[in-house]
């Protein structure tokens, strides 16, 4: 179970990681400024992603995905190293 755990956090930390290049070139294509922000600027993503949607959701599923399976990858690893009476 362990290597299905990592399994899963390798493959959501692939994932998200995408989501994230291919929102930064969204970014990037509107302007070097909101290139910038997404870069620089903590929350500065969410506002990129709230005020050019159409654009950026492809990016924010992708995102949300792998976290999603990184999420699953902590669950695999906490049941395959079980609780304190084993």
């Amino acid at each position: 179970m362990l290597v299905v755990a990592v399994i899963l956090a390798v493959a959501g930390a692939l994932v998200a990681t995408a989501g994230a290049i291919m929102l930064l070139v969204a970014a990037f294509q509107v302007s070097v400024g909101w290139g910038l922000v997404v870069l620089l600027v903590p929350f500065g993503n969410l506002v990129f992603i709230i005020r050019f949607w159409p654009r950026t959701r492809q990016a924010t599923w992708l995102q949300l995905a792998g976290a999603g399976l990184g999420l699953l990858a902590l669950l695999a690893f906490v049941l395959s190293v079980g609780g304190p009476g084993d």
